[in-house]
């Protein structure tokens, strides 16, 4: 509330998701006889809301990195592939006879296989004398839809937090806001207790009960804050000690096994416009989630002006090709807008940029020398293929990145491929050149 000009909090949500089903998000409003009134959305047949508010409560949430899937490492019997030993004692592997239908051109037949399971779960691969199980504390989940109702009926913070201690969702940031004034974030997951004598993302020894699960992390030893002195909070699938300015979370005072996350390109716009705005209206979130402004062209572009400024007049530029994709690139405001003659050269150069800068060891990436090389090779290989495939380098970014729907093409901002922003979407090229979007801002709620 106190960077809010409402005077109450202002609550963001807008998840990525494909836009085909199972995943398309449905808007919905439910209200019950037994107090619900809840409005969001949800996937289709869901009887709860997934995302969205009541008249007291807001909630969303976004992938995080958590860490709630294991593989464990057999050791064999030699006299015996289906037997494995575990703490010095051979245990029998469990059989399953199975028929899976499977359709082909033919038709469809019916193919019988056999799964086996270790006590740590199902085996998915043999090697030698080795086998590999894995196991999973998304299996465990048993009333996900339980704790979706208990969150929609929620009135305020405490009741919402009793809903989440259930752990039915495994790897999600939540975040909430409500007409008392709090918000809440929770680096949310269904993390297995563990030894942190191991190293959980390779595989573990399966023939120790060392590697045992000791249970799962509850709510309260999981990274959250209330109510942050900075004023706002932020996720957009990025690490929790990152939800903030100063958030006071520290990662190192969580077991490495829970996972980390990152820094990316959304959270830290979303950070910066957030930091450095007061008196927040409600228009102004709203215009924010459609943001379309790429902090990789902020700071890529530097790196190419540079280079041709230290270079400009050994550059061979017959035709004043490359000069004039310079001109491009300098006028462009770095946002991926339906009339923007820069998005699609810088996403070109970029692909060509990010792959070169691949192929070099890790120590030469940081040195200028080595980048204005590759950053002017790379924009010489963009000014080729952009002649090629499009006989032009000023092309309208809505003349090639298209939402296709009923056999009609309607030309839409966001991000181009290898690029992030807040208002995100994705889309695959086409023969003819043409991005059509499949996925990205699935539901807005402001």
């Amino acid at each position: 509330p106190s960077r809010s000009a409402t005077g109450s909090p202002i609550f963001v949500m807008d998840p990525h998701l494909p836009w085909d089903r199972p995943f398309q998000i449905y808007e919905a409003h439910l209200v019950s006889e037994e107090g619900l009134n809840v409005a969001g959305g949800t996937l289709f047949g869901w009887p709860v809301i997934a995302m969205g508010h009541s008249d007291r409560i807001a909630w969303s949430m976004t992938v995080n990195a958590s860490d709630v899937f294991d593989i464990y490492e057999e050791k064999l019997d030699p006299a015996n592939p289906k037997r494995y030993f575990y703490n010095q004692e051979k245990e029998r592997m469990a059989s399953r006879q199975v028929k899976i239908r499977v359709r082909r051109e033919q038709g469809v037949f019916e193919v019988e296989r056999e799964l086996l399971y270790t006590n740590h779960g199902p085996v998915y691969k043999f090697i030698e004398d080795w086998a590999y199980a894995g196991r999973s504390s998304v299996d465990e989940v048993v009333d996900l839809i339980g704790q979706f109702y208990a969150m929609n009926k929620a009135q305020n913070l405490e009741e919402f937090q009793r809903a989440l201690s259930r752990q039915e969702l495994a790897t999600t940031n939540v975040m909430y806001g409500d007409t008392d004034g709090n918000t809440y974030y929770v680096f949310y997951a269904r993390s297995p207790r563990r030894s942190e004598e191991f190293d959980w993302r390779e595989p573990v020894p399966g023939w120790t009960s060392e590697t045992e699960w000791q249970g799962i992390l509850p709510l309260n030893q999981l990274p959250q804050l209330s109510n942050p002195a900075s004023g706002f909070m932020q996720n957009c699938n990025t690490a929790a000690h990152l939800v903030t300015a100063e958030s006071g979370i520290d990662p190192d005072a969580f077991p490495a096994y829970l996972g980390r996350g990152e820094f990316n390109d959304r959270g830290q716009r979303a950070l910066n416009w957030l930091f450095t705005h007061n008196n927040i209206t409600v228009d102004e979130m709203m215009r924010l989630s459609k943001d379309n402004y790429l902090i990789s062209a902020e700071e890529l572009k530097a790196v190419i002006l540079r280079a041709y400024n230290r270079s400009w007049d050994k550059i061979y530029d017959p035709e004043g090709q490359v000069a004039a994709a310079i001109n491009i690139l300098r006028d462009w405001d770095n946002r991926a807008t339906i009339h923007s003659r820069g998005t699609l050269l810088f996403s070109v150069w970029k692909q060509r940029y990010d792959d070169l800068l691949g192929q070099i060891p890790q120590s030469q990436r940081r040195d200028d020398l080595v980048q204005d090389k590759l950053a002017l090779e790379g924009l010489r290989m963009a000014v080729e293929y952009m002649m090629v495939a499009y006989g032009k380098l000023d092309v309208l970014w809505g003349d090639v990145h298209v939402l296709e729907r009923g056999g009609e093409e309607y030309p839409m901002s966001g991000p181009p491929p290898g690029t992030t922003a807040l208002h995100m979407s994705q889309g695959r090229r086409g023969e003819d050149g043409v991005y059509r979007i499949y996925r990205g801002t699935s539901y807005t709620m402001v």
